[in-house]
């Protein structure tokens, strides 16, 4: 592995990386850890486009593990969690949404990317997202300032997410189907007590539907 990894091959570096900081490597083998030379294996498969490598060192320099003079750093943190995000890794899509919902000195405020990202995340089948996005329509969102935003309340889209949450959430993430559950019942109360808004959201879910199933034109 290692040989594969001096060689260049981005997927070798990352897993000695990987193991390398965990100290642990395939099947739970204990390793001896080495967060510096971690690091540089992730730095290798980082330069090759690797968007794993990029969401571990975000972690890392985050905690100021491996770093030179074990130093943190903030804002490197926040960029790389960025790249692996929008690299398309559904893991540092969740994370980076919430990190742009909150803001912070690092982080400037962007809301609606903050959705958006949380929206990629679920579409791709990420639960702790697909709970996000569905309590963000369950109640709407309104977020006034610099990097605010507006969505809309949809139950029937808020359904969908959290229907497949709780179909396989626990598959990536231990527990999320339960909280899907503990959601999708709110849902089911809201709904209960507002039947006519209720109503009106399945009627849009269901032209939403018609349209998808209406067969495309081309011309010639």
């Amino acid at each position: 592995m290692a040989m594969s990894a001096d060689n260049g091959f981005a997927q070798a570096q990352l897993l000695i990386g990987q193991w390398l900081n965990t100290g642990l490597a395939a099947e739970n083998v204990p390793v001896t850890r080495d967060p510096v030379r971690a690091l540089k294996y992730l730095e290798m498969a980082h330069k090759q486009g690797n968007a794993e490598s990029a969401f571990l060192m975000s972690g890392m320099w985050a905690e100021g593990r491996g770093t030179p003079q074990g130093r943190k750093d903030p804002k490197k943190a926040h960029e790389l969690m960025m790249d692996a995000a929008v690299k398309g890794l559904a893991v540092a899509q969740h994370n980076a949404g919430a990190a742009l919902l909150e803001g912070s000195p690092h982080v400037q405020r962007d809301s609606r990317t903050a959705f958006e990202f949380w929206l990629m995340a679920a579409e791709s089948g990420f639960p702790l997202s697909q709970i996000n996005v569905a309590r963000a329509y369950m109640t709407g969102l309104r977020i006034d300032g610099p990097g605010g935003t507006t969505i809309d309340k949809d139950w029937a889209l808020a359904r969908s997410f959290l229907d497949r949450a709780a179909a396989e959430g626990d598959k990536q993430v231990q527990g999320t189907q339960d909280s899907a559950k503990a959601v999708l019942k709110q849902l089911d109360e809201l709904e209960a007590a507002n039947p006519d808004e209720a109503k009106e959201y399945q009627k849009r879910a269901a032209g939403r539907e018609k349209k998808l199933d209406m067969p495309s034109c081309s011309v010639m």
